[in-house]
């Protein structure tokens, strides 16, 4: 029933998971990164999508590994997201 929420806190546990989301986070930062979920679901809702949050630096690369937080977050098409995978798109 609550989608948004439901991939917020997905993602959230990733991250968790990982250590990378910072314990610095104020609780407006959280609720910025659960903004960005709900607005990916509500494009996913009006049939425009599929769409997906993803993180502009990934979580897990070779060369740097970014953080769960809104800055690092942004909402593109989930083929996109598939192809970029863990890179970095300049």
């Amino acid at each position: 029933k609550n989608k948004q929420g439901y991939y917020s806190r997905k993602a959230k546990r990733r991250a968790e998971l990982l250590n990378r989301t910072p314990k610095w986070l104020s609780e407006h930062d959280k609720l910025h990164i659960d903004c960005i979920y709900s607005v990916c679901s509500m494009l996913n809702k009006e049939g425009t999508g599929p769409y997906e949050v993803d993180h502009i630096i990934p979580l897990i690369n070779d060369n740097v590994c970014g953080l769960h937080v809104s800055w690092n977050l942004q909402v593109i098409p989930k083929i996109e997201n598939r192809k970029k995978t863990n890179k970095i798109v300049a």
